[in-house]
């Protein structure tokens, strides 16, 4: 509902301006009328309105000074001037107090249809940004405040009135580290116009907010619906709709969603909370799935597999003992294919996996490599392949420096040059298309290994070390590069996709490339959008 009062001292004209609002749309209520200026400021101050039509000229305050003095409390409030000819000289400083809506006198219905229009749009719009960040700050925090457990979402005249479906959308493996620009599908999502598609399936629904998930490869999404279509709504079928539309893009995707609805921010944040924790024990890999998120199933589900139904460790002890190399990577695989085979979850994969890497660190062979986090680098390797074939190929890369008889102290610094090349290479060419992949080729090492290595010589990633490089150029840029656009700058630091970039840029940070820009650079010489 769009609450409205209207201000006016000629009785007839009030009475017509409030039965043109009427005939509008009756989605907008005039709540309050006033004749005079001071009645005016008490009414509004006490009722709030989103719109406020108000003539200029009127007993008590005229309509400047009432805009003046209610945007000190309520600068939210949108103002419509009704103005007669003779008093231009008014609107144009109305137009400093920030009002752009003028009607002259005397008012038709196709003037306030137009200006309603206008307003109602922008009002249905701030609401869903508002409630977005509203949103998005819920998800995020890490502990429910005592002020949310019995807080609505909603905050207008149908308070309580819509409930909400939360899903959580998975492009890729389950990943446990939140912003890796090296993730090969960390800009998935942005190559997608998923708030299109989504706007073009389903438009009866009161609200969809589309949000940045925890991970960079994850997206979620929150239906909203009037409580009494609620028995109307199928969590399942809304899931699977939107698996019909994602499944054309070629990549395993994932989605585990809410089987129940709530009102209150604790209760969407419990629910998305679930249907993470169900993501990362549900999500199988390198295909594509349906996850009913269930807080018993969470509780109480067991894997239906034992490790000694997979991988012989005393076979895989014996090999690595031996340094038969090739006999043990041909057991990793067979066991990757009945997986494959057996549609296996990745939390299953990674806990087999960590029993190889512990079998791999126990035996005596170069004690120099347990330096390094091999539980940890089995994780990433999971979160970064899409498929059996990526997975194994990262894996024997890794298993086999377990079979070397080499010690770092055997090639002194021939790391460090490589990595010395790396960095020039990424600094030199950070405004090019640059993937950790073609990185690894140059230099001829496995990726996994170049980042393992180059994150103990630079504090990081070497793709995160090339996001970090081209942030600093894009700062640079905007504040020397006055006359380029945002989408110029981006292109010159190596992002084709402007809203990609923007989301980079702030994720660094803190601030989006347009805030950053108002901040730091002077008002004349702003660069422009």
């Amino acid at each position: 509902m769009i609450k409205v009062v209207v201000v006016e001292d000629q009785h007839p004209i009030l009475r017509s301006i409030i039965k043109q609002i009427a005939n509008f749309s009756s989605e907008v209520s005039v709540i309050g009328e006033a004749t005079d200026g001071l009645s005016a400021l008490e009414r509004i101050q006490k009722l709030r309105p989103d719109i406020v039509f108000t003539d200029i000229r009127m007993p008590g305050i005229d309509g400047l000074e009432l805009i003046e003095n209610i945007k000190k409390t309520l600068p939210g409030t949108i103002f419509v001037i009704i103005s007669g000819h003779d008093e231009f000289q008014y609107a144009r400083q109305a137009m400093k107090l920030g009002v752009t809506e003028f009607m002259l006198k005397p008012i038709h219905q196709k003037t306030i249809n137009e200006v309603l229009s206008k307003l109602a749009e922008t009002i249905h719009y701030d609401r869903h940004e508002r409630k977005k960040r509203i949103l998005y700050d819920t998800l995020h925090v890490k502990t429910i405040s005592e002020s949310l457990t019995q807080t609505t979402l909603d905050y207008d005249d149908d308070s309580n009135a819509y409930s909400y479906v939360v899903m959580l959308i998975c492009a890729g493996s389950y990943s446990n580290f939140p912003v890796d620009v090296s993730h090969p599908l960390c800009d998935f999502w942005s190559h997608i116009d998923l708030p299109a598609m989504i706007s073009t399936h389903w438009s009866g629904y009161q609200d969809i907010w589309i949000l940045d998930g925890q991970a960079i490869n994850e997206q979620i999404l929150i239906w909203g619906f009037k409580e009494k279509k609620q028995d109307n709504v199928d969590p399942k079928s809304l899931a699977e709709s939107v698996m019909c539309i994602l499944s054309s893009f070629l990549v395993p995707i994932t989605i585990s969603v809410s089987t129940k609805t709530g009102s209150r921010l604790a209760d969407l944040k419990i629910e998305y909370q679930f249907s993470r924790a169900m993501l990362r024990k549900n999500l199988i890999f390198g295909a594509s799935s349906i996850i009913l998120s269930d807080k018993s199933k969470l509780a109480f589900s067991r894997e239906n597999f034992t490790i000694e139904s997979i991988i012989e460790p005393k076979k895989l002890s014996i090999l690595l003992s031996k340094k038969n190399k090739a006999l043990f990577l041909k057991e990793i695989e067979h066991m990757l294919e009945h997986m494959h085979k057996e549609a296996y979850k990745q939390s299953a994969i990674e806990k087999c996996l960590k029993v190889v890497a512990a079998l791999c660190e126990n035996m005596e062979i170069n004690q120099h490599d347990r330096e390094s986090d091999i539980e940890l680098e089995i994780e990433e390797l999971l979160s970064f392949s899409l498929n059996y074939k990526a997975l194994f190929l990262a894996l024997s890369f890794t298993f086999s420096r377990f079979f070397s008889n080499k010690s770092k102290k055997d090639v002194p610094g021939s790391i460090e040059i490589i990595l010395d090349r790396v960095d020039k290479y990424l600094l030199d060419h950070y405004s090019e298309n640059i993937s950790i992949h073609d990185i690894a080729e140059m230099v001829n090492l496995n990726s996994s290994h170049l980042s393992r290595e180059f994150k103990k010589y630079k504090g990081m990633s070497p793709m995160d070390f090339l996001t970090h490089t081209r942030i600093q150029k894009a700062k640079e840029l905007i504040l020397t590069k006055s006359d380029f656009k945002l989408m110029e700058i981006a292109g010159m630091v190596g992002y084709s996709n402007q809203f990609y970039f923007s989301k980079i840029f702030k994720i660094v940070t803190g601030l989006s490339p347009s805030e950053y820009r108002v901040t730091f650079t002077p008002s004349n010489s702003l660069p422009r959008d």
